[in-house]
């Protein structure tokens, strides 16, 4: 996804700034009526069964997994982890 040297944020507004929304149906939209303050949440969770966004992948999978690779060396993994590289084909279930 994108060039090797690309930070994963970068990444994800490109591949939010390339989404077009003009194809959905407005009827499958979310829509939200009340503001949601996101700078107290500590954690966020991803529906991943599709039933609220829909998702590139393998993209979306491969950024998920190279952010968690950059996530645990920064707590305290191995550099090493980073030679594991994502594999689409693997099962998952």
């Amino acid at each position: 996804m994108g060039t090797p040297h690309m930070d994963h944020s970068t990444a994800v507004i490109r591949m939010l700034h390339n989404y077009d929304r003009s194809e959905k149906n407005p009827a499958h939209r979310v829509f939200v009526n009340r503001s949601l303050h996101l700078e107290k949440i500590k954690y966020y969770g991803f529906d991943m069964d599709y039933t609220l966004a829909e998702y590139a992948s393998p993209e979306y999978e491969q950024l998920g997994f190279n952010l968690l690779q950059d996530r645990l060396i920064t707590i305290g993994y191995p550099e090493e982890i980073k030679e594991f590289q994502y594999d689409p084909s693997f099962p998952t279930r």
